[in-house]
């Protein structure tokens, strides 16, 4: 048999950022590159033929599938591999791919090779998708957007074959904010919808969609529309649009509907973590521990059978099953007042990610209930680095400093954080009440004046005034400052 010849297929536009690096990540992989420019206006062309590739120019018309066709069909190799410019061949995986083509058995097999979706946070998600198909006259991508590789002619006869020897690492949703694609993407999506007006799985995805925008009240309009179309069937994006539902009703401030939703998704599917993860999460926003810690108990369990299995079928977070529901486990527990065993389920998640920004967080208010300022404050210092610039961070940090007998320490932090940036209100507070403890009431009083404005004042600072002008001999003006404090508070006027 003579070699097979593989070449790589992409489509673009305007990324110079990015390209480089994923053609480089299969260099010696592949036999050529084509590249389909849909309309760059930056340097993407020039640096595509620099690196070796052959550059299509082909017309934008709101359609992946077809863009992508339009590039398959000027290849000229046995296989093609489709990636897109934010992804990279993960490395020591790419030599895999001569393997897999030169198999006996794969002249009519689409591998869906293992794609890890890297986000904001840090986390992945994880999941098989179709990249390395042969180039045969029937072999195409359908669908104008979330398109898939299919034999046009015949379903069966191509056969898809999953594979972990050969991962694609895609950075785009860690890097690109809400923007101009969004609202592309969001426009194809509905399109799609509209042709298909029955298809759950366009209605899961405009609510994914709408979801990843803030837009939370479309987001679930969407996702029931995608469960109830969806009826009996077990598609594992059906779960995944529970999941969305109960997220969506988790930001929309519903905790108890949130609660009833991710309990029927878990009758549903239940082997699927992140349905667990969220419903743990809904419970603990209803101040129900003992519910919330059966739930992510739960998630974590699922952390063996989870891996293969869940890619399979869902769209795994490893995340789901590893800190991200001991950190859950640990938030219940202090709600519950179990500090200590908050405190393990913690340390159990920061043994996993050890610079995870909310595991750093609980670990250190756990320790400070347990009066352990000085184990808390490495904890904070890291928290802060993960949080530059946070207002939380600082204010809590200078506080652990100030348990730790760091006085002067935590003043001077706090003083440049406040007086660089006057808006930063736990700062503020903080400082205050570093001011009052050292005696210096007049100076704390100076610090809260410009939080004391009616138009958004805090009962706090109210509070921290009445000690203030208590300790100056104000007490009508305290006991006034403290009326204050009370209204804000929610009492009601005396």
């Amino acid at each position: 048999m003579p070699d097979l010849r593989l070449s790589l297929c992409m489509i673009v536009r305007d990324e110079e950022q990015t390209l480089e690096r994923c053609l480089a990540s299969v260099r010696g992989a592949v036999d050529e590159i084509v590249v389909g420019d849909t309309g760059s206006r930056d340097g993407t062309v020039a640096l595509a033929e620099r690196l070796g590739a052959r550059v299509v120019h082909i017309p934008w018309r709101d359609d992946f599938a077809w863009a992508r066709n339009q590039v398959v069909e000027q290849a000229t190799g046995h296989w093609i591999l489709s990636l897109d410019a934010d992804e990279e061949v993960a490395a020591g995986t790419a030599p895999r791919l001569r393997e897999l083509i030169a198999s006996p058995e794969a002249r009519l097999r689409c591998y869906r090779l293992l794609l890890r979706h890297h986000q904001p946070d840090g986390s992945a998600i994880e999941y098989y998708y179709g990249r390395l198909f042969p180039r045969h006259p029937a072999v195409r991508y359908v669908s104008p957007i979330h398109e898939a590789v299919v034999h046009l002619e015949d379903r069966d006869a191509l056969e898809y074959v999953t594979t972990a020897e050969v991962v694609v690492d895609h950075w785009g949703y860690a890097q690109k904010a809400i923007g101009p694609r969004w609202e592309r993407n969001l426009r194809l999506l509905a399109s799609a919808a509209a042709s298909s007006p029955d298809d759950p799985f366009y209605a899961y995805k405009i609510g994914q969609h709408y979801l990843d925008g803030g837009r939370y009240r479309e987001a679930l309009e969407h996702l029931e529309r995608a469960i109830a179309l969806a009826g009996a069937t077990r598609y594992g994006y059906v779960a995944q649009a529970y999941g969305a539902a109960v997220c969506a009703l988790i930001q929309l401030g519903l905790p108890a509907r949130a609660v009833t939703r991710g309990r029927a998704g878990t009758k549903r599917y239940p082997d699927y973590p992140a349905l667990w993860y969220y419903l743990g999460t809904a419970h603990l926003l209803a101040g129900d521990s003992r519910p919330a810690e059966h739930c992510y108990a739960r998630a974590r369990s699922l952390h063996g059978v989870a891996d293969e299995a869940g890619r399979e079928h869902y769209q795994l977070d490893r995340s789901m099953v590893t800190w991200r529901p001991l950190h859950g486990l640990g938030a219940a527990r202090l709600l519950a007042g179990d500090v200590a065993g908050a405190l393990r389920a913690f340390q159990d998640a920061l043994s996993l990610a050890p610079d995870q920004p909310d595991a750093l967080l609980g670990a250190a208010q756990a320790l400070l209930r347990l009066e352990r300022p000085a184990e808390a404050l490495p904890l904070l210092e890291r928290f802060a680095t993960q949080r530059p610039g946070d207002d939380e961070a600082e204010a809590l940090l200078a506080r652990c400093r100030i348990a730790t007998g760091a006085w002067q320490v935590a003043y001077d932090q706090l003083d440049t954080l406040v007086r660089a940036e006057p808006g930063r209100r736990l700062c503020r507070e903080a400082l205050a009440d570093v001011l009052l403890a050292a005696g210096e009431p007049a100076a704390a009083l100076d610090v809260l004046g410009p939080a004391l404005d009616p138009v958004g004042a805090a009962a706090p600072f109210y509070r921290q005034a009445a000690r203030a002008l208590r300790e100056l001999g104000h007490a009508d003006d305290a006991a006034n400052a403290e009326e204050m404090a009370r209204l804000l508070s929610g009492g009601r006027p005396r």
